[in-house]
């Protein structure tokens, strides 16, 4: 006992200094299991101990004001002595248990002892105890009532009638009857004064209570269902502990009951309703889920919605609540309806038909044909595909999912990307080949690159299987080809387009030199731009284009030709003629413009000396598509010479 540390608990001045020395000497007190020293001693001693602890506590709480300070403040203090008792209790159990062991060691029948020691500081937590429940009840009844009895307006202008405003006084009022009273007088005189004073207390809080009572009923008299019902009462759930507040609840109990049987029996109609049919099956395609996981969230919703239903109903009025008649007619309804959500069923149902189903084998590619033509396909079917999503939902929502299952999920999973783009590439390539069969004279130009693709099918596409490792490499270059292949034809679909728009200006332009020219110049351009892109067999094309370009300059000077003619002949005509009169001068004549036969005007019009003199140029004759020459390539600065893919003089040049 001469190093007992009693002095460190002695000069404690905060609970966390009495806690630190309260467990110090407990530490020190486990000694005497090694000595010689007697347990009833030991026992007086803890008594000792208990006092001094009492003592501090009392010194350190007089100096706080447990009824002035603020609610925050007071909290803090008091969970600072719960820890200290705490600690006591922790300690005091583990030194009884010593010894206990000394008693059985020694056979003293005096052990009966240890079990009957009363701390003294005992009388303190309870009175801590009451303080705090004192204190707490009082915070919140304020803060509902506060929150009750004033309303905010539009503006935000917070509003107390006089009546409610007195309400809230009186409560404060209420407060003041306790507020002088020393809550730590463990004495008799002290145990009376603070009962009182909680007498006091409560006659002014009863006032209030009436008032709060006669605003409760009011509102709920004006609900309808059991959801505005809980609103009022979740308003009011601070003040359940009040009589009068029970009493006006337990009122409209019958009430809140039917209102929640006719909410689930609106919950029984949404259930009856086939999944498939509702709402939430339609968001859950939207938002990726598969069907079984779908159907088992929907049906875990309206089971949490039940549940909220008879948890609020048990804070609203209590546990006892089954005890009454519509409550055990409640209860058992719930209980049927929980039955038929139970989603056991659905799952071992799922389970079974996905047992039989098979996994991925097989090739990779399916030849198929559809009216006669050959179509490509990936053999990845779409439940594979649904399996992975499945598994992976029901594990989050806790499901114990087959290993087997699991197995095939996971051999799903690990190809999924790969068939993913396989399928998006074939669909890209398939694409393709339709806008070159609606353009089937641009199909030379991209034969290169479709004849790339199909060699890449024909030799590994064909024969590669699921479980061969070049599988990744392979959905990788196929889609880079068929990416390729697809921006070509755009490309060369874009300046097909620009072409037959500039061959058909060839026929209804107006004929004249500085428009062909301009026409055939941005002819000349595309073909340029061809040329760069390295096209295959683009000189044949450009030759087959070029025949086009020649045959509309033939077809319009032709027309112009004939125009001339007529022409000559009816001023030859009219020479002959006595009555010959020169014609007016070609200012007054409109300038000559020949139109294709269709666009010809059906009246007759004069023709002017100078459109007699006009000059049919050969302008097909003049013109010759052909690709720009590029820079000759060089290896080590020496050029290589360039094969030469634009056409020579025509053959029609002598016509």
């Amino acid at each position: 006992m001469k190093d007992f540390p009693i002095n460190a608990l002695l000069a404690a001045s905060d609970t966390h200094s009495i806690r630190s020395a309260l467990v110090n000497v407990f530490a020190h007190l486990k000694r005497v299991r090694n000595t010689e020293y007697p347990p009833s001693r030991a026992l007086k001693l803890l008594q000792a101990i208990s006092r001094d602890v009492t003592e501090r506590l009392l010194k350190t709480l007089a100096k706080q004001g447990l009824l002035t300070m603020s609610y925050h403040d007071f909290d803090r203090v008091i969970h600072g002595c719960e820890l200290v008792f705490a600690a006591w209790d922790h300690e005091d159990e583990k030194f009884r248990g010593v010894l206990r062991t000394m008693l059985q060691r020694r056979r003293d029948e005096s052990i009966r002892l240890v079990g009957r020691i009363n701390p003294s500081h005992k009388q303190l937590k309870e009175r801590l105890l009451d303080l705090n429940k004192f204190r707490s009840d009082h915070e919140k009844l304020q803060t509902v009532i506060v929150r009750i009895l004033r309303s905010v307006s539009s503006d935000g202008e917070v509003m107390v009638d006089a009546d409610d405003r007195q309400a809230i006084d009186e409560v404060a009022r209420a407060y003041e009857e306790v507020r002088d009273v020393d809550p730590l007088d463990l004495t008799d005189d002290g145990e009376a004064a603070w009962m009182h004073a909680q007498e006091r207390y409560g006659e002014r809080i009863e006032r209030v209570e009436s008032r709060v009572t006669t605003k409760l009923r009011d509102e709920l008299g004006t609900t309808h269902g059991a959801n505005e019902m809980f609103r009022v009462f979740g308003k009011y759930k601070g003040l359940f502990t009040r009589p009068k507040v029970r009493s006006a609840v337990l009122e409209y109990q019958s009430q809140l009951l039917q209102n929640v049987k006719s909410d689930i029996a609106k919950l029984q109609k949404t259930h009856e309703v086939a999944y498939e049919e509702t709402l939430n099956a339609r968001m859950s395609v939207v938002r990726d889920l598969p069907p079984v996981s779908g159907q088992i969230i929907w049906a875990r919703q309206l089971d949490r919605q039940l549940q909220s239903y008879v948890q609020r109903v048990e804070d609203v009025l209590g546990r006892a609540w089954e005890s009454h008649m519509e409550g055990k007619t409640l209860r058992k309804e719930v209980d049927e309806f929980r039955k038929r959500l139970d989603t056991a069923t659905l799952f071992k149902q799922w389970t079974e038909e996905v047992k039989l189903q098979m996994g991925l084998n097989g090739n990779v590619f399916l030849l198929q044909r559809n009216d006669g033509k050959v179509a490509i396909s990936i053999n990845f079917p779409s439940n594979i595909i649904t399996l992975s999503k499945e598994v992976r939902n029901l594990k989050w929502l806790n499901c114990r999912v087959p290993l087997a299952i699991v197995n095939k999920s996971f051999q799903a999973h690990t190809h999924y990307p790969s068939a993913i783009t396989l399928k998006a590439s074939v669909r890209t390539y398939q694409q393709t080949l339709e806008k070159l069969s609606e353009n089937p004279s641009v199909l030379p130009l991209v034969a290169e690159y479709h004849r790339g693709i199909q060699a890449v099918l024909s030799e590994t596409g064909f024969v590669l299987k699921w479980e061969d490792y070049r599988l990744d490499s392979f959905s990788r270059d196929f889609a880079v080809k068929t990416t390729v292949f697809q921006e070509k034809v755009d490309d060369i679909l874009a300046a097909n387009e620009r072409l037959s728009a500039s061959l058909l200006g060839l026929e209804s332009c107006e004929y004249a030199a500085s428009t062909l020219h301009h026409i055939l110049e941005a002819i000349q351009k595309v073909v340029d731009e061809l040329n760069l892109r390295n096209y295959a067999n683009l000189p044949a094309w450009v030759a087959d284009l070029d025949a086009q370009v020649e045959q509309r300059l033939v077809a319009r000077a032709s027309t112009a030709l004939a125009y001339w003619v007529t022409a000559y002949v009816m001023l030859a005509s009219c020479c002959r003629t006595a009555a010959f009169q020169p014609p007016p001068t070609p200012r007054t004549l409109p300038s000559f413009s020949p139109y294709l036969p269709e666009q010809q005007p059906t009246a007759k019009r004069p023709w002017s000396h100078a459109a007699l003199l006009v000059v049919v140029i050969p302008i097909a004759h003049s013109y010759r598509l052909h690709p720009k020459p590029r820079p000759a390539p060089t290896v080590c600065g020496t050029p290589i010479q360039a094969q030469r893919l634009w056409r020579g003089p025509s053959h029609r040049a002598g016509r």
